[in-house]
């Protein structure tokens, strides 16, 4: 019997060595680097990919430099104060300033310092490396192998979230920002729109790939940060160790304000009580205009989930997880139907003339609220601006782009930020309509 325990043992080993060795690998950015891939100096016309992307990335994209990041001043008095030796060393900095991967699954090529490599995004090359490239195979076959479908706006949106707003594995906590660390901010989107382009969108690339317009890459955004948040609200109830609560959950301002220099509560929702801190989500507002679109059910429903995490998040505990679970349930069936929908004309302009409502201005009481309201009226006016819809005639159309404008100038940046400005800015944009 101990002799049959024992290879019972020495079999579990062995089937999970192998699992692990069947496990992709991370062979590091120089595998993409040579100059007939992705390194190439000057850009290659004809072909699918114009093979620059590598260098894109190293001189352009601030991805690249995320490692050399922890080496600042500003990066070592924040490690100081939280009692890390060095930030260049430290976990809690390493998930989202490289990619952390287990040394059995680095090639001899990947390097920690290089930051946020390709395969942080794309996936670990091993499976796919060689058939992304191979003539005849499809784009499915690599992606079936590994490669990550970042066209799929849900997929890109679970991508990126987890270092630009916290997840499920990492996120910045009250004590780092104590420490210096800065407020994190994401919008599918624009980010998307901001990242330096390393691809090109033409007929080849719509035979083979899903094209997504910027309202439809918003909203399944605004579902996914939901999700994301609540999956990091769920671990640091989870962490035994973590002090309750976590206050970076909450709404910065509903503690580092002046009394009377914000907004006042815009008044109790049913269910919720005047005084609770607000959830530091101010994607929350906009994700609720969009449920509105599905009628007075849905956005009961979601009141009613939203109000219930509010009033659990003061003890967190049992009841918050269970809560939580309830909302994230609601934001990952809508990030399947956001993802599926082509929004129309006039579905656009509702979700725009809602987000400008006084009544949904009131709700925009930080510069975080106001910088996604912006965000979002973008995405929307320029799916609304693309000629093939004919949504507006050339005039309103021009009207709604200079209030747009006028939007991103109220929230140019957080010291300089009025929420009176803000709403008068919302005020052109709901006339242009």
């Amino acid at each position: 019997m101990i002799v049959t325990a024992r290879l019972a043992v020495l079999g579990l080993a062995l089937h999970a060595e192998q699992a692990r060795a069947a496990e992709p690998r991370y062979l590091g950015v120089a595998s993409c680097s040579s100059s007939t891939c992705h390194g190439a100096i000057v850009t290659r016309e004809g072909g699918r990919v114009e093979q620059n992307e590598y260098r894109v990335w190293s001189q352009k994209d601030r991805h690249s430099r995320a490692y050399a990041a922890l080496s600042t001043e500003e990066s070592r008095l924040i490690a100081t104060r939280l009692g890390l030796d060095s930030a260049t060393k430290a976990p809690a900095c390493l998930a989202c300033h490289s990619m952390q991967i287990p040394e059995d699954r680095q090639d001899p090529g990947f390097e920690v310092k290089d930051g946020v490599g390709c395969e942080a995004c794309h996936g670990a090359a091993s499976g796919w490396i060689r058939t992304h490239y191979a003539v005849g195979v499809s784009h499915q076959k690599s992606v079936d192998n590994g490669l990550i479908k970042l066209e799929d706006p849900a997929t890109r949106a679970r991508t990126c979230m987890p270092c630009h707003q916290g997840g499920s594995d990492r996120g910045v906590t009250h004590q780092m920002m104590a420490a210096g660390h800065p407020r994190l901010s994401f919008e599918l989107d624009t980010f998307t729109h901001l990242q330096p382009t390393h691809f090109k969108i033409d007929d080849d690339y719509h035979l083979r790939k899903t094209v997504t317009d910027s309202a439809t890459a918003w909203a399944v955004g605004q579902a996914v940060s939901v999700d994301s948040y609540l999956s990091m609200l769920t671990r640091r109830v989870d962490d035994r160790n973590a002090a309750w609560p976590d206050f970076a959950l909450y709404d910065c301002f509903s503690c580092h304000h002046a009394i009377g220099t914000q907004l006042a509560d815009s008044g109790p929702a049913p269910g919720r009580e005047l005084g609770l801190p607000r959830l530091a989500l101010p994607a929350l507002p906009l994700y609720r205009a969009l449920v509105e679109l599905s009628g007075p059910k849905a956005a009961a429903e979601l009141d009613r989930a939203t109000n219930a995490i509010r009033q659990a998040g003061v003890t967190g505990g049992a009841e918050l997880q269970r809560e939580s679970a309830a909302l994230a349930e609601l934001a990952r069936r809508d990030t399947k139907a956001f993802a599926d929908r082509r929004f129309e004309n006039k579905e656009l302009l509702t979700l725009l003339a809602n987000i400008s409502s006084p009544d949904r201005v009131r709700d925009y009481r930080t510069y975080a609220d106001a910088e996604q309201a912006t965000m979002a009226c973008q995405a929307l006016a320029a799916t609304i601006a693309d000629p093939k819809r004919k949504a507006l005639p050339e005039n309103r159309a021009t009207a709604l782009a200079n209030a747009v404008q006028g939007l991103f100038a109220a929230t140019e940046s957080e010291e300089t930020f009025r929420a009176a400005r803000f709403q008068e800015a919302m005020a052109k944009l709901r006339r242009a309509l």
